[in-house]
């Protein structure tokens, strides 16, 4: 494995190099299996390579692969929000801002609550992750 031009701030919590994956498994480039129980964390808790996933990744592909929606309005992007707000149960008006990462979504938590309250302090729970961007690790403890 060559890590030579990758950054030293990435801890490499294991020293194997996956391949390819599928459903809750990954082969490295040596062939050997292994039960993928980190690699795909929070945002692949559907496992590697499920059919109804990768139809919906093809079909989105063949329509448009990204916009960012502040530049220019997609109906995609309004039809998950909407399929938010209406899920979640509440009585009063809900807004959505999706984002790319939970780093990002704790930024955009904090500017919230900071411009709500007028306040620059914020508590957060001891041991706990908010991600890796400025305002996300200075909320967390050191």
């Amino acid at each position: 494995m060559d890590l030579a031009c990758v950054s030293q701030s990435l801890g490499i919590i294991h020293p194997i190099c996956i391949e390819r994956g599928r459903n809750a498994e990954v082969w490295d480039q040596q062939g050997t299996r292994y039960i993928d129980f980190i690699g795909g964390i929070g945002v692949l808790n559907l496992g590697h390579g499920h059919p109804e996933i990768v139809n919906a990744v093809i079909n989105q592909a063949t329509r448009l692969i990204h916009s960012a929606f502040n530049a220019v309005p997609h109906q995609g992007y309004m039809d998950v929000c909407r399929q938010l707000a209406d899920f979640v149960p509440v009585t009063y008006s809900l807004t959505c801002m999706l984002t790319n990462s939970g780093a990002e979504a704790t930024e955009n938590a904090l500017k919230i609550a900071r411009a709500a309250t007028g306040r620059q302090a914020v508590i957060a729970f001891d041991d706990g992750f908010h991600g890796r961007t400025l305002a996300a690790l200075s909320s967390m403890e050191k």
